[in-house]
């Protein structure tokens, strides 16, 4: 029996579920927080708790990481001790409160499970986990990955950043080996699985969410999701980063040069894809044994996980990198805004 039943505000009563968010990256993750950091409050009127303990900015990053969640360097203002942890999570439920959310995208990360199964004791459990068809997250990682890395290790590309992941990890975007593996340690009942698709999230991507809470009946009180204001880069712009982060500049060159490439609209460029319709309809394939996997497991059906259109498998109508003379332009427009 857990050590909360003998708060008094527990006696007779269940313990309320956590619904754990394990992201997994680039599904809306950091909107799906926060949401529920905007609207703790209505949600705590509905019973449902997110909570302020392991919170960093919206999301449970003090959580993932003092359970052992984390890629080196640790940090250490990120890392609690785990028994007050726990006793901060207790302290921060009520007697009205029927379910928890916890969220952090670094629960994808290939950990143990010790220190998370005894911050979870005595706590029904869920898992949940959004998926994105692989053509789509490999450019959205990838366009992800060249705003924050300087000196990438991979090559010039996205092609290379694919390779290289693949390479060097090779469990990375392996969406079966992921839940599976939570499924071996929770259970496959407590496993929910939701494509990450406009056609399967609506109205939007939180009420979504909520409706996975089974406690929770109704969703007329809850706020209408905001729009995402975000627009993805242009894939022009991505290649300039790429380009951008393997220069030999100072730190602060580096900055107003990225700082240009995301505020400039490259309205004259056309925005095509990163990949060619051959390449994606490869990628697809090569995941398609585990998508029907995995929607047959976990969602009771038989017609896939995506339901979104497969690209055309003859569009070879990719973005072509910048030439010389554009990076240099590139560069001149970036300064001739200081003079």
């Amino acid at each position: 029996m857990s050590f909360l039943m003998f708060i008094p505000k527990f006696r007779c009563k269940t313990l309320p579920t956590i619904y754990l968010h394990i992201g997994f990256n680039k599904t809306g993750t950091t909107s799906i927080q926060k949401y529920f950091y905007d609207n703790k409050n209505i949600l705590l009127k509905s019973g449902i708790l997110y909570p302020d303990v392991g919170l960093i900015n919206s999301a449970h990053y003090g959580i993932s990481t003092s359970v052992g969640f984390y890629n080196n360097p640790i940090r250490s203002d990120w890392s609690f001790d785990l028994k007050r942890l726990r006793k901060n999570l207790c302290d921060e439920i009520t007697r009205d409160i029927h379910s928890i959310i916890l969220s952090s995208e670094d629960f994808v990360l290939d950990r143990d499970f010790k220190s998370l199964r005894y911050f979870l004791k005595g706590f029904s459990t869920k898992i949940i986990v959004y998926l994105r068809r692989h053509d789509y997250w490999w450019m959205s990682a990838y366009a992800q990955a060249v705003k924050m890395k300087v000196n990438p290790p991979w090559g010039l590309g996205i092609q290379s950043y694919i390779n290289f992941n693949k390479k060097n990890n090779i469990s990375y975007g392996n969406y079966r080996y992921l839940v599976e593996r939570w499924a071996s340690e929770f259970g496959e009942e407590n496993i929910i699985i939701r494509p990450y698709e406009n056609l399967q999230n609506s109205p939007n991507i939180a009420f979504d969410f909520l409706s996975c809470v089974s406690e929770l009946k109704n969703l007329d009180d809850f706020p209408v999701m905001a729009i995402n204001k975000n627009v993805s880069l242009p894939s022009r712009a991505i290649q300039f980063l790429d380009i951008i982060q393997r220069m030999d500049v100072d730190v602060s060159v580096r900055k107003k040069l990225i700082w240009h490439v995301c505020n400039d609209t490259y309205s004259n460029h056309q925005n095509l894809s990163l990949l060619s319709g051959k390449v994606r309809c490869n990628i697809i394939d090569e995941n398609m044994d585990d998508y029907n996997f995995l929607a047959r497991k976990y969602l009771k059906r038989d017609n896939g996980l995506f339901f979104d259109a497969l690209p055309d498998l003859g569009d070879d109508n990719i973005q072509g990198w910048p030439s010389n003379i554009e990076v240099a332009e590139m560069v001149a427009k970036t300064f001739c805004r200081d003079i």
